[in-house]
């Protein structure tokens, strides 16, 4: 049997958007024009087992994602153009968690 865990950070820089957001007041729309950094915490926990002299393979893992300041695209509609646009933005926290399992 062979127990394991896993701890890990990430970022993606934030930035400026490509395209040109809508404007407010006549500039662009700050909330959309610049881009925060997204940061990630990743967890992950698990076993590696072989059974009944090597006859039944079991392996199963916990893991738990938490992204800060995710960064996705966002459709508007833009009454200047009456096109709908899009942007990056972003969107809040995002979590992710679960179970898997392999049994063979």
């Amino acid at each position: 049997m062979l127990g394991f865990a896993s701890l890990g950070f990430g970022a993606k820089s934030g930035g400026i958007n490509p395209a040109i957001p809508p404007v407010v007041n006549g500039a662009p729309d700050p909330d959309l024009l610049f881009i925060d950094p997204q940061t990630t915490t990743d967890l992950e926990l698990g076993i590696k087992t072989t059974l009944l002299d090597n006859k039944l393979l079991f392996n199963a893992n916990l893991f738990w994602a938490r992204v800060k300041d995710y960064q996705a695209a966002l459709l508007i509609f833009d009454t200047a153009t009456g096109q709908i646009r899009q942007f990056i933005s972003n969107v809040g926290v995002v979590e992710s968690r679960g179970v898997e399992t392999d049994i063979e």
